[in-house]
């Protein structure tokens, strides 16, 4: 355990400055998602796709879209990818990432490691933006874009009961230059998350779970969250992320294989009369694998 923390706090180390990625309320339904040291976890190939709209009722407010893949390989390696579709006002950001997974199997419990490597597309469309100053020197070069590298490590514990992850992004940090101005851009940053899977009666479980995003430069966003699994089939639950949303969401699984989920954020800001809330859909098919893997039980219904 002592190994697990040393490891942990080595991650969070590399995270120097101000938060970049979004949060989702269904992070909890799809850890690969977020932590790519699961990728696999499920024993069997996993697709998913995933829409976020921020900000209702707020021209060029953020949107969202994530198509995740993620199975196991021989032996204790697995596989997964990312790409996302990030758009705000007049920016734009697409990115496509690969890991390469590997687990530690323990005496009750196993320990997985994971790396990925990526880049990022990054556009700026200044004619959509509406300008005080027209001369702006930002302004002067039109149109403009750029490309980055990208760089994750991750690892996550998980027992028959517990669980805890870890993913350190955007490790290599640099500046970004958008026609006259430079900024200094993506930093690193990490997602951590934790919590237990409570078996309540044959029909009832419990997962109270609780996750952050962390940055040296003081920026916190915590969360807390509790889910409930009637069945097998439902999933259920709500969640506050502290000074920004409080949310509930519902899944439905159904053919051993198919899964639908859907959230719907209130947002607790000051600014909050400007809009009226967020939505998160999400859909996912997994197939395949052993037939413990296709075995419905809570460690898989995650």
């Amino acid at each position: 355990m002592k190994r697990l923390f040393f490891a942990i706090s080595l991650l969070l180390s590399f995270c120097v400055s101000a938060q970049q990625e979004w949060v989702y309320n269904l992070s909890g339904l799809n850890f690969y998602e977020g932590i790519s040291a699961a990728a696999g976890m499920y024993g069997r190939p996993t697709i998913a796709l995933r829409h976020r709209q921020q900000w209702l009722g707020i021209e060029g407010a953020p949107q969202t879209q994530l198509l995740s893949f993620h199975t196991p390989l021989k032996n204790t390696m697995a596989f997964g990818t990312r790409i996302k579709h990030d758009r705000a006002g007049a920016f734009t950001q697409t990115s496509a990432i690969a890991h390469l997974a590997y687990t530690l199997n323990l005496r009750k419990s196993k320990l997985s490691f994971a790396l990925g490597g990526g880049v990022s597309y990054d556009q700026l469309k200044v004619d959509n933006l509406n300008p005080l100053d027209a001369d702006d020197p930002g302004l002067v070069g039109g149109n403009t874009n750029q490309m980055r590298p990208l760089l994750t490590a991750s690892l996550m514990y998980r027992s028959q009961i517990w669980f805890v992850g870890v993913e350190a992004q955007r490790l290599l940090a640099q500046k970004s230059n958008w026609n006259q101005l430079q900024t200094t851009g993506e930093v690193p940053e990490a997602l951590v998350l934790g919590g237990a899977d409570v078996k309540m009666s044959e029909k009832w479980a419990l997962r109270p779970m609780v996750a952050a995003r962390v940055s040296a430069s003081n920026q916190l966003s915590p969360e807390v969250q509790l889910g409930a699994w009637y069945n097998k089939v439902f999933w259920f639950g709500a969640g506050y992320r502290w000074q920004s949303a409080a949310y509930g969401f519902v899944e439905y699984r159904f053919l051993n294989k198919y899964r639908v989920a859907y959230s719907f954020g209130v947002p607790v800001q000051a600014w909050q009369p400007a809009q009226s809330g967020s939505h998160e859909i999400m859909l996912s098919m997994s197939w395949g694998g052993s037939p413990a893997a296709r075995t419905q039980s809570l460690r898989y219904f995650q």
